[in-house]
């Protein structure tokens, strides 16, 4: 009887797909992308080559999706302090399909990792594209800071503090501006 129950939901799940397929043709295909690719970033489990070649769901997905699973899979390694993995993910991620995000959080890596210089360019490059992003107004002044253009610096901070007064970055930020 059991057996039979699951025979009966496995096929009412195909009906719903396949429904689902004829009404919006890439959505469910491209959330499953997403989802996949996520899953296999928090652990690490595939890397985009592997999903690529392994599923056929992955390899129809659009650049720009493949970049922000890339993009994720970069930020979970960055929380782990996995550096290379990171950059590697947030390269791959930027040939893919360039991103505020990627900029952001590759500039991020590189601050971490003492290249300041590449940060500055990362960072400057993601407020281009993006400049709405609260946190990349600290970072930007953190590695303007750090090649030694104090006064676009204390600009970086002034503008995270005008988006932030009480954000994670603001003591930090007041710190580093003249009283």
């Amino acid at each position: 009887m059991r057996a039979h129950l699951l025979v009966g939901e496995e096929k009412k799940a195909a009906r719903v797909k396949d429904e689902l397929l004829k009404r919006f043709p890439a959505r469910p295909l491209t959330l499953l992308a997403r989802v996949r690719l996520e899953l296999a970033g928090r652990w690490g489990a595939k890397s985009a080559k592997e999903l690529e070649l392994s599923d056929p769901v992955w390899s129809g997905s659009a650049p720009r999706l493949q970049a922000e699973g890339l993009t994720l899979r970069a930020r979970a390694w960055f929380d782990e302090r996995a550096w290379d993995k990171a950059k590697a993910d947030l390269l791959a991620a930027q040939e893919l399909a360039p991103s505020a995000e990627a900029s952001y959080w590759l500039g991020r890596v590189y601050l971490e990792t003492g290249r300041a210089a590449q940060a500055l360019i990362e960072l400057e490059a993601s407020a281009l594209l993006d400049a709405a992003q609260v946190e990349l107004w600290f970072f930007l002044g953190e590695a303007r800071r750090a090649v030694g253009d104090v006064a676009r610096a204390q600009e970086g901070y002034r503008m995270y503090l005008l988006r932030a007064q009480n954000g994670e970055y603001a003591a930090r930020a007041r710190r580093a501006l003249p009283p």
